[in-house]
């Protein structure tokens, strides 16, 4: 995170596909690995990253409210849809946990 905050996104960038890799399951890391690669100008591998954390946090919405998501928001309506009744029915949910940038 500190290379995304200082803006040295190649930086960023190669330590938050380490962090994908260590854990493919962590939305927030998708998350912030889609955020550089947008800044990078790497819109479509960005888009795959975004869409990915929005499928693995659909109760997150730190995540959901991005303005970097917003361009792929209307397929994505029926995911959070069926997602979010599925967290319903689970008990706990996911929830919002927040700023992203921990946890993995």
């Amino acid at each position: 995170m500190a290379h995304y905050k200082e803006r040295r996104l190649e930086p960023a960038k190669s330590e938050f596909l380490l962090a994908v890799s260590d854990g493919p399951k962590c939305a927030e890391a998708h998350y912030n690995l889609g955020l550089a690669l947008w800044y990078l100008e790497e819109k479509e591998e960005a888009r795959k990253h975004f869409l990915e954390a929005a499928d693995l946090a659909p109760g997150n919405q730190v995540i959901w409210d991005s303005p970097v998501l917003h361009p792929y928001s209307e397929p994505q309506k029926e995911t959070k849809k069926k997602k979010e009744t599925a967290a319903e029915k689970a008990p706990g949910g996911f929830g919002n946990r927040g700023q992203l940038g921990g946890g993995y």
